[in-house]
C-alpha cells in the first residue's frame, strides 16, 4: 500500500486517504469506538472526478454495471475487487448478501450527496442496479443500525482546487 494520509476532523471523525498514480483517492473511514483499535466503518469509497446526483439521472433499475461505469469510471475499481473475491458473481450468491442487508454496493461521492448503487447478478454473472439510494446529507445507515458519516473536506477530494 502507499503511504496513506489521516485526517482526524473536529466532530472526531477520522478517515485514511490513499492516491493512486491514475488520480483515484480511496477514502476509508475508520471506527474508533473500540477501546483497543481502530478498524474501517463503512464502505471503502473511490473518488476521481466530480459527479452530482443529476449525471446518474438516466440509469435505472436493471441496467447493467457497465451503464453506470459510463457516468463514473470508480467501476472499473469495483469491478476489479469484485473480481478478486472470485470472477463473475453468481445469482444465488448474490441474491442470498441482499437478502441479509449487505448487498454488491459501488459508491459514488458527489459533489451533492452520496449514492449508493446496488446490485444483483444474472444467470451470466453479470451485475445490473436493483437499488439506488440517494443520501443528500453523506449520512448512510447500515443494516445494523448505526449511522456512518461519509462526509469527506473538500480539499481532500482529488478534484479540488489545493491551496
Amino acid at each position: 500500500y502507499p503511504e496513506a494520509a489521516v485526517r482526524h476532523l473536529e466532530d472526531g471523525r477520522m478517515y485514511f486517504m490513499y492516491d493512486a498514480d491514475t488520480g483515484y483517492r480511496l477514502f476509508i473511514l475508520m471506527n474508533d469506538k473500540a477501546a483497543d483499535r481502530v478498524f474501517p466503518a463503512g464502505f471503502f469509497v473511490v473518488v476521481k472526478d466530480a459527479h452530482c446526483c443529476s449525471d446518474f439521472a438516466g440509469l435505472q433499475i436493471g441496467d447493467g454495471i457497465d451503464s453506470v461505469e459510463a457516468v463514473d469510471s470508480v467501476i472499473g475499481i469495483y469491478k476489479k475487487q469484485l473480481g478478486s473475491w472470485g470472477g463473475p458473481q453468481d445469482k444465488t450468491t448474490s441474491e442470498a448478501m441482499n437478502e441479509v442487508g449487505y448487498p454488491y454496493t459501488t459508491v459514488h461521492y458527489l459533489t451533492d450527496g452520496l449514492l449508493l448503487i446496488e446490485y444483483l447478478a444474472n444467470d451470466d454473472g453479470e451485475l445490473y442496479i436493483n437499488n439506488m439510494r440517494y443520501c443528500e446529507d453523506y449520512m448512510v445507515t447500515n443494516p445494523k443500525g448505526e449511522t456512518v458519516n461519509y462526509k469527506f473536506d473538500d480539499i481532500d477530494l482529488p478534484y479540488s482546487s489545493k491551496p
